[in-house]
């Protein structure tokens, strides 16, 4: 796991704000501390829903499933994800994470680059409250606005490459890109660069966010 922690930090060309171990589960040394716990809402649901169940299930294999609340590392990043700061979270931007030999995050303040952290802003019942009727069902309407043009299209290496799109609206983020060649759909891509032969007169590459919405196209003339 510390491998690819470190392949995604010092690789990862896209903008990225990190949702550290102790947003979620106290303070690093501590885990007692600061725990945002959710779960035990859950038993509200019908005994069958998938979501209860996979709580449920998840404390069964580990002797008993009356409690069924954890602490919420990967609930935090979502959360933050889909609200953005709001009253929950306080986000650091406009520096680099560095990951030391024994897997410790160092944070360095750096003008050119992309990167950031979270950390929690509000108490941890609160917060777990909001996760938890999430994940009951109050689903945030969809987002209808495009992603951003994608920036600095080129031919580099013998490979198409581009800047990452932006998707700033709550709840809503860039998945994908489409790659047209002379207006004919060739791939969709899930990072800045495409591989395959680039062959045409005209090449269009356009943001795809999570609900599905298709940014307009940066276009690259190639004759």
């Amino acid at each position: 796991r510390n491998r690819m922690c470190r392949y995604v930090i010092e690789n990862c060309e896209a903008p990225f704000i990190a949702s550290g171990w102790e947003v979620g589960c106290g303070d690093y040394y501590d885990a007692n501390y600061g725990n945002v716990m959710t779960g035990q809402g859950l038993k509200q649901l019908p005994t069958s829903h998938i979501i209860r169940r996979s709580y449920e299930y998840h404390f069964d294999k580990r002797g008993g499933s009356e409690d069924i609340s954890r602490h919420s590392n990967d609930q935090c990043a979502l959360h933050y994800a889909l609200l953005g700061e709001s009253n929950n979270y306080e986000a650091t931007l406009g520096g680099k994470i560095t990951l030391t030999k024994d897997g410790q995050c160092q944070w360095e303040e750096h003008p050119s680059a992309r990167q950031g952290y979270i950390q929690k802003k509000r108490s941890k019942e609160l917060i777990a409250k909001e996760i938890e009727a999430l994940m009951m069902g109050e689903a945030l309407a969809p987002d209808n606005t495009p992603p951003s043009v994608p920036s600095n299209l080129q031919m580099k290496g013998g490979k198409l490459h581009w800047e990452p799109s932006m998707d700033d609206t709550k709840g809503s983020w860039v998945v994908a890109y489409d790659v047209k060649l002379d207006g004919q759909n060739v791939a969709r891509v899930y990072g800045t660069q495409f591989v395959g032969k680039v062959d045409g007169q005209s090449v269009e590459v356009s943001a795809v966010n999570v609900n599905g919405i298709v940014g307009q196209p940066a276009v690259l003339e190639l004759r």
